[in-house]
């Protein structure tokens, strides 16, 4: 299996075993998503991932968009420039988040969950 999917309390972690993103990632992601409810924080974890198919980061990301809640966010982890410069072209969002681990991929989930309940109680 070249994805492994781990639903949490707060977030669902989605994470690559082969170095890149290939039709088989996509047709497991799409299998779990025909099943799954929506979800508010999905962190991908690139950390693994070596070289990314431009073709295959627009299907990612099709995907993607029928598993989030609307407003929800995807947080990807990846240290590797070339890999966030071609996550940032394809997804082209001004509020794209790429973070370099996915511990703080699941931090920055927390503290915006923090943000969002002193925010709503004022």
């Amino acid at each position: 299996m070249s994805l492994r999917i781990e639903p949490n309390e707060k977030y669902l972690l989605i994470s690559f075993s082969d170095n890149t993103i290939n039709q088989t990632s996509i047709e497991q992601l799409k299998e779990f998503i025909s099943t799954a409810d929506k979800e508010n924080y999905v962190v991908l974890d690139f950390s693994n991932i070596t070289s990314v198919n431009k073709e295959m980061l627009s299907a990612l990301e099709g995907q993607l968009q029928q598993l989030m809640n609307t407003d929800g966010f995807i947080v990807f982890a990846s240290s590797d420039e070339k890999i966030n410069t071609d996550i940032a072209a394809t997804f082209n969002d001004p509020d794209l988040l790429i973070l370099p681990t996915v511990d703080e991929a699941v931090d920055y989930i927390f503290m915006d969950e923090i943000e969002n309940e002193i925010g709503g109680e004022g």
